[in-house]
Protein backbone atom coordinates (compact mmCIF):
# COMPACT_ATOMS: atom_id res chain seq x y z
CA UNK A 1 0.00 0.00 0.00
CA UNK A 2 2.89 2.43 0.91
CA UNK A 3 4.33 1.74 -2.56
CA UNK A 4 0.95 3.04 -4.26
CA UNK A 5 0.74 6.11 -1.32
CA UNK A 6 4.10 7.60 -2.67
CA UNK A 7 4.05 8.25 -6.46
CA UNK A 8 0.15 9.18 -5.22
CA UNK A 9 1.98 12.09 -2.71
CA UNK A 10 4.45 12.86 -6.37
CA UNK A 11 1.53 13.26 -8.57
CA UNK A 12 -0.05 15.52 -6.04
CA UNK A 13 2.76 17.74 -6.64
CA UNK A 14 3.97 17.82 -9.17
CA UNK A 15 0.55 19.01 -10.60
CA UNK A 16 1.19 22.15 -8.52
CA UNK A 17 1.99 25.33 -10.75
CA UNK A 18 4.53 26.80 -9.25
CA UNK A 19 7.33 25.36 -6.71
CA UNK A 20 6.69 28.07 -3.85
CA UNK A 21 3.27 26.78 -3.80
CA UNK A 22 4.15 23.52 -2.97
CA UNK A 23 4.53 22.09 1.13
CA UNK A 24 8.08 20.78 1.53
CA UNK A 25 6.64 18.75 4.85
CA UNK A 26 4.40 16.96 1.68
CA UNK A 27 7.72 16.66 -0.28
CA UNK A 28 9.75 15.39 2.68
CA UNK A 29 6.76 12.89 3.69
CA UNK A 30 6.16 11.85 -0.11
CA UNK A 31 9.83 10.78 0.32
CA UNK A 32 9.60 8.65 3.35
CA UNK A 33 6.81 6.74 2.15
CA UNK A 34 8.86 6.17 -1.18
CA UNK A 35 11.54 4.38 1.10
CA UNK A 36 8.95 2.35 2.65
CA UNK A 37 7.04 1.03 -0.01
CA UNK A 38 10.38 0.51 -2.22
CA UNK A 39 9.53 2.95 -4.85
CA UNK A 40 12.55 5.23 -4.01
CA UNK A 41 14.55 4.73 -7.06
CA UNK A 42 11.32 5.70 -9.24
CA UNK A 43 10.25 8.82 -7.54
CA UNK A 44 14.42 10.17 -7.68
CA UNK A 45 14.18 9.17 -11.35
CA UNK A 46 11.20 11.31 -11.66
CA UNK A 47 12.44 14.02 -9.73
CA UNK A 48 15.60 14.31 -11.29
CA UNK A 49 14.17 14.46 -14.44
CA UNK A 50 11.92 17.57 -13.16
CA UNK A 51 15.42 18.71 -12.08
CA UNK A 52 17.27 18.45 -15.36
CA UNK A 53 14.27 20.26 -17.33
CA UNK A 54 14.55 23.20 -14.03
CA UNK A 55 17.82 23.62 -12.25
CA UNK A 56 15.79 25.43 -9.45
CA UNK A 57 13.28 23.00 -9.20
CA UNK A 58 12.94 23.56 -5.82
CA UNK A 59 10.34 20.84 -4.44
CA UNK A 60 12.40 18.04 -6.57
CA UNK A 61 15.67 19.18 -4.92
CA UNK A 62 14.21 18.60 -1.88
CA UNK A 63 12.81 15.64 -2.45
CA UNK A 64 16.07 13.99 -3.94
CA UNK A 65 18.37 15.53 -0.51
CA UNK A 66 15.59 14.06 1.45
CA UNK A 67 15.66 10.90 -0.61
CA UNK A 68 19.29 10.38 -0.68
CA UNK A 69 19.35 10.72 3.43
CA UNK A 70 17.13 8.22 4.08
CA UNK A 71 19.08 6.19 1.99
CA UNK A 72 22.19 6.42 4.24
CA UNK A 73 23.82 8.61 0.88
CA UNK A 74 24.82 11.27 3.56
CA UNK A 75 27.48 13.24 1.44
CA UNK A 76 24.52 13.27 -1.74
CA UNK A 77 22.07 14.48 0.20
CA UNK A 78 24.51 17.19 1.88
CA UNK A 79 25.45 18.52 -1.56
CA UNK A 80 22.06 18.82 -2.67
CA UNK A 81 20.45 20.48 0.74
CA UNK A 82 23.30 22.82 0.27
CA UNK A 83 21.74 23.74 -3.23
CA UNK A 84 18.48 24.33 -1.88
CA UNK A 85 20.85 27.09 0.46
CA UNK A 86 21.55 29.20 -2.06
CA UNK A 87 18.27 31.32 -2.09
CA UNK A 88 17.34 30.93 1.65
CA UNK A 89 14.53 32.68 1.25
CA UNK A 90 12.07 30.25 1.82
CA UNK A 91 10.94 27.34 3.35
CA UNK A 92 12.23 24.67 1.16
CA UNK A 93 15.77 26.59 2.97
CA UNK A 94 13.68 25.75 6.22
CA UNK A 95 13.69 22.11 5.62
CA UNK A 96 17.09 22.00 3.60
CA UNK A 97 18.70 22.91 7.50
CA UNK A 98 16.51 20.12 9.10
CA UNK A 99 17.55 17.57 6.63
CA UNK A 100 20.98 18.99 7.66
CA UNK A 101 20.61 18.26 10.67
CA UNK A 102 18.97 15.18 11.21
CA UNK A 103 21.62 13.38 8.44
CA UNK A 104 24.27 15.15 11.16
CA UNK A 105 22.53 13.80 13.97
CA UNK A 106 22.69 10.24 12.83
CA UNK A 107 25.84 10.43 12.17
CA UNK A 108 26.38 11.92 16.10
CA UNK A 109 27.81 15.02 14.67
CA UNK A 110 26.20 17.13 17.34
CA UNK A 111 28.61 20.22 16.73
CA UNK A 112 27.51 19.88 12.84
CA UNK A 113 23.51 19.48 13.59
CA UNK A 114 23.35 22.62 16.17
CA UNK A 115 24.08 25.36 13.92
CA UNK A 116 21.85 23.90 11.66
CA UNK A 117 19.00 23.42 13.61
CA UNK A 118 19.28 27.20 14.89
CA UNK A 119 19.22 28.01 11.00
CA UNK A 120 16.09 26.37 10.89
CA UNK A 121 14.75 27.94 13.47
CA UNK A 122 15.37 31.56 13.17
CA UNK A 123 14.38 30.89 9.67
CA UNK A 124 10.75 29.34 10.24
CA UNK A 125 9.94 31.87 12.75
CA UNK A 126 10.66 34.69 9.86
CA UNK A 127 8.71 33.20 7.97
CA UNK A 128 6.25 31.86 10.46
CA UNK A 129 6.52 28.08 9.82
CA UNK A 130 5.47 27.24 13.35
CA UNK A 131 5.42 24.02 12.26
CA UNK A 132 9.11 23.88 11.38
CA UNK A 133 9.93 26.27 14.16
CA UNK A 134 7.78 23.46 16.44
CA UNK A 135 10.33 20.55 15.27
CA UNK A 136 13.48 22.38 15.26
CA UNK A 137 12.84 22.88 19.25
CA UNK A 138 12.33 19.43 19.97
CA UNK A 139 15.63 18.22 18.26
CA UNK A 140 17.33 20.99 19.82
CA UNK A 141 15.67 20.04 23.26
CA UNK A 142 17.32 17.03 22.78
CA UNK A 143 21.40 18.67 21.95
CA UNK A 144 21.00 20.98 24.03
CA UNK A 145 19.24 19.25 27.07
CA UNK A 146 22.14 16.49 26.94
CA UNK A 147 24.93 19.63 27.33
CA UNK A 148 22.88 21.82 29.63
CA UNK A 149 20.72 19.95 31.23
CA UNK A 150 17.03 18.90 32.15
CA UNK A 151 15.60 22.30 32.75
CA UNK A 152 16.89 23.77 29.61
CA UNK A 153 15.23 20.78 27.70
CA UNK A 154 11.67 21.02 29.10
CA UNK A 155 11.77 24.90 28.34
CA UNK A 156 12.23 24.18 25.11
CA UNK A 157 9.76 21.47 24.70
CA UNK A 158 7.32 23.87 26.17
CA UNK A 159 7.96 27.02 23.88
CA UNK A 160 7.46 24.08 21.09
CA UNK A 161 4.26 23.32 22.69
CA UNK A 162 2.74 26.98 22.61
CA UNK A 163 3.86 26.95 18.72
CA UNK A 164 2.74 23.44 17.62
CA UNK A 165 -1.00 23.47 15.62
CA UNK A 166 -2.44 20.51 17.57
CA UNK A 167 -3.34 18.57 14.53
CA UNK A 168 0.01 18.23 13.58
CA UNK A 169 0.71 14.88 15.46
CA UNK A 170 3.74 13.24 13.94
CA UNK A 171 6.04 16.60 15.68
CA UNK A 172 3.27 16.22 18.91
CA UNK A 173 4.44 12.88 19.20
CA UNK A 174 7.68 13.67 19.24
CA UNK A 175 7.93 16.31 21.59
CA UNK A 176 5.63 14.04 24.01
CA UNK A 177 8.26 11.13 23.60
CA UNK A 178 11.16 13.81 24.54
CA UNK A 179 8.94 15.35 27.65
CA UNK A 180 8.99 11.58 29.14
CA UNK A 181 12.68 11.27 28.81
CA UNK A 182 12.45 14.60 30.89
CA UNK A 183 10.47 13.36 33.47
CA UNK A 184 11.77 10.05 34.08
CA UNK A 185 14.91 12.14 34.30
CA UNK A 186 13.69 14.18 37.05
CA UNK A 187 12.21 10.64 38.78
CA UNK A 188 8.81 11.04 38.10
CA UNK A 189 8.27 7.83 36.48
CA UNK A 190 4.27 7.85 36.47
CA UNK A 191 4.20 10.74 34.35
CA UNK A 192 7.02 9.94 32.05
CA UNK A 193 4.75 6.66 31.63
CA UNK A 194 2.03 8.61 30.68
CA UNK A 195 3.69 11.18 28.82
CA UNK A 196 5.29 7.92 26.54
CA UNK A 197 1.54 6.36 26.11
CA UNK A 198 0.27 9.69 24.88
CA UNK A 199 3.15 10.15 22.07
CA UNK A 200 2.58 6.47 21.30
CA UNK A 201 -0.89 7.51 20.61
CA UNK A 202 -0.30 10.70 18.69
CA UNK A 203 2.14 8.77 16.61
CA UNK A 204 -0.39 6.23 15.42
CA UNK A 205 -2.98 9.54 14.45
CA UNK A 206 -0.26 11.01 12.36
CA UNK A 207 0.10 7.70 10.34
CA UNK A 208 3.47 8.05 10.20
CA UNK A 209 5.31 4.25 10.93
CA UNK A 210 8.73 5.89 12.06
CA UNK A 211 7.10 8.27 14.72
CA UNK A 212 5.29 5.88 16.00
CA UNK A 213 8.43 3.44 15.95
CA UNK A 214 10.11 6.16 17.68
CA UNK A 215 7.45 6.88 20.66
CA UNK A 216 7.35 3.12 21.28
CA UNK A 217 11.81 3.10 21.28
CA UNK A 218 11.15 5.68 24.25
CA UNK A 219 8.04 3.67 25.66
CA UNK A 220 9.99 0.78 26.30
CA UNK A 221 13.21 3.14 27.72
CA UNK A 222 11.03 4.34 29.89
CA UNK A 223 9.54 1.39 30.99
CA UNK A 224 13.12 -0.05 31.61
CA UNK A 225 13.96 3.17 33.98
CA UNK A 226 10.81 1.80 35.80
CA UNK A 227 12.15 -1.83 36.14
CA UNK A 228 9.64 -3.59 34.27
CA UNK A 229 11.94 -5.65 32.13
CA UNK A 230 9.44 -7.88 30.18
CA UNK A 231 6.86 -5.36 29.32
CA UNK A 232 9.83 -3.55 28.19
CA UNK A 233 10.81 -5.98 26.01
CA UNK A 234 7.51 -5.75 24.56
CA UNK A 235 7.65 -2.10 23.97
CA UNK A 236 10.99 -2.54 21.93
CA UNK A 237 10.24 -5.34 19.72
CA UNK A 238 7.10 -3.20 18.33
CA UNK A 239 9.70 -0.54 18.22
CA UNK A 240 12.10 -2.98 16.18
CA UNK A 241 8.65 -4.41 13.99
CA UNK A 242 7.83 -0.66 13.19
CA UNK A 243 11.34 0.74 11.95
CA UNK A 244 12.02 -2.26 9.62
CA UNK A 245 8.22 -1.43 7.91
CA UNK A 246 9.84 2.25 7.87
CA UNK A 247 13.11 0.98 6.10
CA UNK A 248 15.16 3.37 9.07
CA UNK A 249 17.79 0.88 9.85
CA UNK A 250 19.83 3.61 11.95
CA UNK A 251 16.88 3.77 14.58
CA UNK A 252 16.58 0.08 14.27
CA UNK A 253 20.50 -0.11 15.37
CA UNK A 254 19.63 2.15 18.34
CA UNK A 255 16.84 0.48 19.46
CA UNK A 256 18.37 -2.78 19.58
CA UNK A 257 20.87 -1.47 21.65
CA UNK A 258 18.29 -0.44 24.23
CA UNK A 259 16.97 -4.08 23.85
CA UNK A 260 20.58 -5.38 24.74
CA UNK A 261 20.55 -2.98 27.99
CA UNK A 262 17.10 -4.99 28.72
CA UNK A 263 17.94 -8.55 28.38
CA UNK A 264 21.53 -7.64 30.08
CA UNK A 265 19.28 -6.73 33.05
CA UNK A 266 17.44 -9.86 32.99
CA UNK A 267 20.47 -11.88 32.62
CA UNK A 268 19.90 -13.29 29.03
CA UNK A 269 23.73 -12.75 28.28
CA UNK A 270 23.45 -15.42 25.02
CA UNK A 271 20.09 -13.36 23.60
CA UNK A 272 22.03 -10.05 24.21
CA UNK A 273 25.03 -10.75 22.38
CA UNK A 274 22.79 -11.71 19.17
CA UNK A 275 21.00 -8.47 19.43
CA UNK A 276 24.60 -6.61 19.56
CA UNK A 277 25.53 -8.10 16.74
CA UNK A 278 22.87 -7.22 14.74
CA UNK A 279 22.68 -3.51 15.90
CA UNK A 280 26.74 -3.72 15.11
CA UNK A 281 25.87 -4.64 11.64
CA UNK A 282 22.89 -2.20 11.40
CA UNK A 283 25.50 0.73 12.54
CA UNK A 284 27.94 0.34 10.37
CA UNK A 285 25.30 -0.46 7.51
CA UNK A 286 23.86 2.94 8.00
CA UNK A 287 27.11 4.88 9.23
CA UNK A 288 26.09 5.49 12.77
CA UNK A 289 28.69 5.52 15.05
CA UNK A 290 26.70 6.09 18.04
CA UNK A 291 25.07 2.38 17.61
CA UNK A 292 28.75 1.76 16.89
CA UNK A 293 30.28 3.07 20.08
CA UNK A 294 27.22 1.59 22.03
CA UNK A 295 27.82 -1.82 20.81
CA UNK A 296 31.28 -2.06 21.46
CA UNK A 297 30.79 -1.09 25.00
CA UNK A 298 28.38 -3.12 25.46
CA UNK A 299 30.76 -5.54 24.52
CA UNK A 300 33.04 -4.91 26.20
CA UNK A 301 30.83 -4.84 29.61
CA UNK A 302 30.20 -8.40 28.95
CA UNK A 303 33.37 -9.73 28.31
CA UNK A 304 34.11 -7.95 31.42
CA UNK A 305 31.18 -9.43 33.56
CA UNK A 306 32.75 -13.55 31.89
CA UNK A 307 36.43 -12.36 32.71
CA UNK A 308 37.58 -11.88 29.27
CA UNK A 309 39.48 -8.76 30.02
CA UNK A 310 41.24 -8.82 26.75
CA UNK A 311 38.07 -8.78 24.54
CA UNK A 312 36.44 -6.11 26.81
CA UNK A 313 39.61 -4.09 26.13
CA UNK A 314 39.43 -4.73 22.42
CA UNK A 315 35.81 -3.68 22.57
CA UNK A 316 36.43 -0.78 25.01
CA UNK A 317 38.99 0.91 23.27
CA UNK A 318 37.42 0.77 19.82
CA UNK A 319 34.00 2.33 21.36
CA UNK A 320 36.06 5.15 23.19
CA UNK A 321 37.87 5.72 19.74
CA UNK A 322 34.33 5.91 17.66
CA UNK A 323 33.02 8.45 20.17
CA UNK A 324 36.15 10.56 20.51
CA UNK A 325 35.77 10.81 16.33
CA UNK A 326 32.38 12.39 16.13
CA UNK A 327 32.96 14.41 19.85
CA UNK A 328 30.65 11.93 22.28
CA UNK A 329 32.16 13.55 25.37
CA UNK A 330 29.64 11.33 27.20
CA UNK A 331 30.22 7.97 25.34
CA UNK A 332 34.01 8.61 26.21
CA UNK A 333 33.06 9.37 29.50
CA UNK A 334 31.48 6.20 29.84
CA UNK A 335 33.73 3.86 27.88
CA UNK A 336 36.56 4.90 30.18
CA UNK A 337 34.66 4.07 33.64
CA UNK A 338 34.16 0.16 31.97
CA UNK A 339 38.67 0.91 31.19
CA UNK A 340 39.04 2.44 34.57
CA UNK A 341 38.55 -1.46 35.74
CA UNK A 342 41.13 -3.05 34.90
CA UNK A 343 44.88 -2.36 33.85
CA UNK A 344 44.95 -4.78 30.92
CA UNK A 345 48.01 -2.44 29.66
CA UNK A 346 49.83 -4.80 32.38
CA UNK A 347 49.32 -7.77 30.89
CA UNK A 348 51.60 -9.76 28.64
CA UNK A 349 50.12 -11.71 25.42
CA UNK A 350 50.54 -14.95 26.97
CA UNK A 351 48.54 -13.45 30.38
CA UNK A 352 46.00 -12.03 28.27
CA UNK A 353 45.23 -15.25 26.76
CA UNK A 354 44.81 -17.59 29.86
CA UNK A 355 43.58 -14.89 32.31
CA UNK A 356 40.47 -15.16 29.26
CA UNK A 357 40.38 -19.03 29.09
CA UNK A 358 40.52 -19.50 32.79
CA UNK A 359 37.79 -17.02 32.69
CA UNK A 360 35.79 -18.59 30.39
CA UNK A 361 36.12 -22.20 31.80
CA UNK A 362 35.68 -21.13 35.47
CA UNK A 363 32.18 -19.16 34.45
CA UNK A 364 31.25 -21.90 32.72
CA UNK A 365 31.60 -24.34 35.70
CA UNK A 366 29.62 -22.36 37.94
CA UNK A 367 27.32 -21.76 35.58
CA UNK A 368 26.63 -25.90 35.56
CA UNK A 369 26.71 -26.09 39.56
CA UNK A 370 24.89 -22.95 40.26
CA UNK A 371 22.14 -24.26 37.29
CA UNK A 372 21.81 -27.82 39.01
CA UNK A 373 21.35 -26.32 42.87
CA UNK A 374 18.39 -24.00 41.26
CA UNK A 375 16.62 -27.54 39.88
CA UNK A 376 17.01 -28.76 43.02
CA UNK A 377 15.36 -25.66 44.34
CA UNK A 378 12.90 -25.22 41.79
CA UNK A 379 11.73 -29.52 42.09
CA UNK A 380 11.32 -29.00 45.48
CA UNK A 381 9.36 -25.89 45.00
CA UNK A 382 6.99 -28.03 42.57
CA UNK A 383 7.02 -31.60 45.02
CA UNK A 384 6.28 -29.61 48.34
CA UNK A 385 9.34 -31.01 49.58
CA UNK A 386 11.72 -28.50 50.95
CA UNK A 387 13.95 -31.69 51.72
CA UNK A 388 14.87 -31.99 48.03
CA UNK A 389 16.76 -28.85 47.81
CA UNK A 390 20.25 -28.97 48.13
CA UNK A 391 23.00 -26.34 48.26
CA UNK A 392 26.52 -26.51 46.77
CA UNK A 393 27.97 -29.57 48.64
CA UNK A 394 24.32 -31.54 47.69
CA UNK A 395 24.79 -30.41 44.06
CA UNK A 396 28.19 -32.05 43.68
CA UNK A 397 27.31 -34.89 45.55
CA UNK A 398 24.66 -35.42 42.66
CA UNK A 399 26.93 -35.58 40.09
CA UNK A 400 28.80 -38.15 41.74
CA UNK A 401 25.53 -41.05 41.56
CA UNK A 402 24.99 -40.08 37.66
CA UNK A 403 26.36 -41.94 35.04
CA UNK A 404 30.15 -40.72 34.24
CA UNK A 405 29.99 -39.23 37.93
CA UNK A 406 33.70 -39.05 38.65
CA UNK A 407 34.42 -37.64 35.34
CA UNK A 408 31.84 -35.34 35.60
CA UNK A 409 32.94 -34.00 38.94
CA UNK A 410 36.10 -33.82 38.25
CA UNK A 411 35.97 -31.68 35.19
CA UNK A 412 33.37 -29.16 37.35
CA UNK A 413 36.03 -29.50 40.03
CA UNK A 414 39.02 -28.45 37.72
CA UNK A 415 36.40 -25.48 36.08
CA UNK A 416 36.10 -24.37 39.66
CA UNK A 417 40.37 -24.74 40.32
CA UNK A 418 40.28 -22.58 37.21
CA UNK A 419 37.62 -19.62 38.54
CA UNK A 420 39.80 -19.53 41.49
CA UNK A 421 42.66 -18.70 39.76
CA UNK A 422 40.95 -16.24 37.29
CA UNK A 423 39.55 -14.79 40.83
CA UNK A 424 42.97 -14.21 41.82
CA UNK A 425 44.13 -12.78 38.23
CA UNK A 426 41.04 -10.32 38.44
CA UNK A 427 42.37 -9.14 42.10
CA UNK A 428 45.76 -8.50 40.28
CA UNK A 429 44.70 -6.31 37.84
CA UNK A 430 41.29 -4.50 38.27
CA UNK A 431 41.61 -1.63 39.43
CA UNK A 432 39.90 -0.48 42.88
Amino acid sequence: MLSQLAPLALAAMVTQARPNADDPRATVRAAALAVQGDSASRLDARLRARVARDPNDRPALLGIATLARLRYDYPAAESTYRRLLTRPDDRYAVYAHLGLAEGFDARSMTRASRPELERALGAARQLGDRTAEGRALVFLSIIRGRLEGVRTAEALLDTAASVVADTVFDVWSLLRGRRAIALALRGRAADASREASASVDLARRARDVDVEAHAFRIAGQILQYRGQWDSALVALRQSETLYQRARDRSALATSLIWHAQVLAGLGHYGEEREVMQRALREGEATHNPAAKADAHRAFGALAQLLGDWPSAATHLKESAAISTATGDSGGVRITKKFLDESKVEEMGPEVKKWISRLGTFGHLARMVVFGLVGVFVLKAAIDYTPSKAVGLDGALAKIVHQSYGPVLLGIVATGLIAFAIYSLSDARYRRI
